[in-house]
């Protein structure tokens, strides 16, 4: 299942056009990424990272019933902005499987929190 669509742009740089070139052609040439070097700021080791991944899985966060109402409203809003905007249903975007989506998003913000229960935070986070 696909809840996130990203839109990628190509910009044309020549210095990072180049430095994307050699990574590929050096990743194709040894069959392997080249060795990280270092630890930048924001740099997780990968040690690290998994072990944080195993944590948040251990989680199973629910939406708590004060918060129905609210994913509700933010969802018709969504559906009447679309229509206001001109939007014939064979073209709207905003569908229940948005909502499902939604719904998805925010427990997966409550899991990196570490968390049972989802806020209002997390929904915001996933809208």
């Amino acid at each position: 299942r696909f809840d996130l669509l990203w839109l990628m742009l190509d910009e044309v740089d020549d210095a990072l056009d180049k430095q994307l070139a050699a990574h590929i052609l050096s990743v194709h040439r040894t069959g392997a990424a080249p060795k990280q070097t270092g630890t930048g700021p924001g740099l997780l080791s990968p040690e690290l990272l998994r072990s944080y991944i195993a944590q948040a899985k251990t989680y199973q966060p629910s939406v708590p019933e004060e918060l129905t109402e609210y994913i509700a409203a933010v969802y018709a809003e969504m559906r009447q902005l679309e229509a206001a905007a001109g939007a014939d249903a064979s073209s709207t975007y905003t569908t229940p499987r948005t909502l499902l989506s939604i719904l998805r998003l925010a427990q997966g913000v409550a899991k990196l929190r570490f968390d049972n229960r989802v806020c209002q935070a997390d929904v915001d986070e996933a809208l």
